[in-house]
């Protein structure tokens, strides 16, 4: 090999270390934003057990248990509350009338109740005192699917300071027979208004399944997009396993 074809190799050598090193800086400039969402995100687990006791034809207690796991950490939050439901003028869809939830026949229905929240940690660094007032207005839309407004007011005590907190949500469901059992999907989209902030801060997006197991008994499986713009962890991806059981 001459010096002609050296120097040529040189350079050569050189241009392929300059492409492999901006590659790798790419790759890194890349990656830096993946690994800032990955940080911004956590996934949880939601396991709810639900008891309904129906007193008479338009009033039942709700009674309340959930918890909130989070999947990469030893941290979990517990909820337990009791309310009191009320509702008005029955909604005349026959379709609707083999649910156990008697609620869902109802065009209007009311909540009053109260939940105390904290975390399993020890020592405890959370504690809440919430009562909850809820209205939520049912419509039958068409293709015997079934829409729901749902408003709800949360008075919150939360580590000893006083708030309130605004929440809309917006289900859509349809009944379909599977056998002699019922499966119900749907989906749902809730905004909240936090008081601390005076802004709307957080955003959650649903779809999911009911299954009817008995008359008395309903298996809800769901998963949940949680986007936070107040919160220490932005983004939470969630799967949700609630039992109702009916009284």
């Amino acid at each position: 090999m001459n010096a002609r074809d050296g120097r040529e190799a040189g350079r050569g050598s050189r241009c392929g270390a300059r492409l492999r090193l901006a590659a790798a800086a790419a790759l890194l400039l890349l990656a830096a934003p993946l690994a800032r969402a990955q940080e911004d995100t956590r996934d949880e687990f939601w396991p709810e057990i639900d008891g309904f006791v129906q007193l008479d034809e338009r009033t039942r207690l709700f009674l309340l248990g959930s918890l909130a796991k989070n999947a990469e950490a030893d941290l979990s939050e517990a909820t337990v509350g009791v309310h009191a439901d009320f509702s008005v003028a029955p909604i005349a869809r026959r379709w609707l009338r083999d649910t156990p939830d008697a609620l869902r026949k109802r065009y209007l229905s009311f909540r009053v109740g109260y939940r105390y929240g904290w975390d399993l940690t020890a020592p405890r660094e959370y504690e809440e005192h919430r009562i909850v007032l809820e209205v939520t207005g049912r419509f039958a839309a068409p293709g015997r699917t079934l829409l729901s407004n749902r408003n709800r007011l949360d008075l919150r005590k939360v580590d000893g300071e006083s708030s309130w907190r605004f929440r809309e949500r917006l289900r859509l469901e349809k009944d379909f027979a599977l056998g002699r059992r019922t499966i119900t999907p749907y989906v749902m989209a809730e905004v909240f208004w936090d008081s601390r902030y005076d802004a709307w801060t957080r955003q959650r997006y649903h779809a999911g399944v009911e299954w009817s197991l008995a008359r008395s008994a309903v298996l809800d499986t769901s998963y949940c997009r949680q986007n936070d713009s107040r919160a220490s962890v932005a983004h939470v991806d969630a799967v949700g396993l609630a039992l109702s059981l009916y009284f």
